[in-house]
């Protein structure tokens, strides 16, 4: 209910028959809007020991297009002349645009009450597009709840490293077995802006099979690395480096003599 006081400040119409006050009072109802947040994850550097290790964070960069995935009508059921509920969103429409933040996180605001599909467009650097779209459904909460949230997690994998060099015969190109290689990062690795493999680092050695195939199996990070040098006293190869940042694919073989 509403309480209104009337004096001689208060502007108001007098009823011409029983000189009543009249005083219009007007209350809107606001539709019910939904919310949406999606929530960005992946798997980030935390330390080397013998090892890399892994830790989830949340990924700013990631980009989304939210559609509407059915015909998104208006709340208060108005129809035109032909009798057909006016619309919002027809189905497929593209509703919003967003990329996640510093948190990981995007939101839109305002959405009228409906179905939604929200679809991965851009991958933070590093990650692998998550093709698998998601749906999220708005429904009338009761009219004490002005605003319906939803959440989405999105999460994304690493771009994986593969390396492995192979050892043969410098006349025949027979494959040689019993080399032993060292691998390096060219450039110093971060975890959480500081420095937990300086530079120059043997992260890792190899030795080549039967098949002269000697596989590093280090779960690296992107980066910079190189196979320096052979360890043993044989002869002495160049150095051979690989560069494994996006979108350079993260598998490198190379043939040695």
């Amino acid at each position: 209910y509403v309480e209104i006081q009337v004096d001689s400040n208060t502007a108001y119409e007098m009823d011409s028959i029983s000189n009543d006050a009249i005083i219009t009072v007007s209350y809107e109802n606001h539709p019910v809007k939904g919310k949406l947040v999606i929530k960005k994850a992946g798997e980030v550097l935390e330390s080397f020991g013998e090892e890399f290790k892994y830790k989830e964070a949340s990924l700013a960069g990631a980009e989304f297009e939210i559609y509407a995935a059915e015909t998104i009508y208006t709340a208060d059921h108005q129809v035109d002349e032909q009798g057909n509920r006016h619309v919002e969103y027809e189905k497929d429409t593209l509703v919003a645009t967003v990329v996640t933040d510093e948190n990981g996180e995007a939101s839109v605001d305002n959405l009228p009450l409906g179905k939604y599909r929200i679809t991965e467009t851009k991958a933070p650097e590093g990650y692998v597009l998550n093709t698998e779209s998601q749906e999220v459904l708005f429904t009338y909460e009761g009219q004490n709840t002005p605003v319906v949230e939803q959440e989405v997690l999105f999460q994304n994998e690493r771009q994986k490293v593969e390396i492995s060099v192979q050892k043969q015969d410098a006349e025949t190109e027979t494959p040689l077995s019993g080399a032993v290689f060292g691998l390096y990062n060219q450039e110093d690795i971060q975890a959480d802006g500081k420095v937990v493999v300086p530079a120059d680092t043997l992260l890792e050695k190899a030795e080549s099979q039967e098949d002269g195939f000697a596989a590093f199996t280090l779960d690296l990070p992107l980066g910079q690395y190189s196979r320096k040098k052979q360890l043993q006293t044989d002869t002495f190869p160049p150095m051979k480096s690989w560069n494994l940042t996006p979108p350079t694919r993260a598998r490198k073989s190379r043939s040695l003599h």
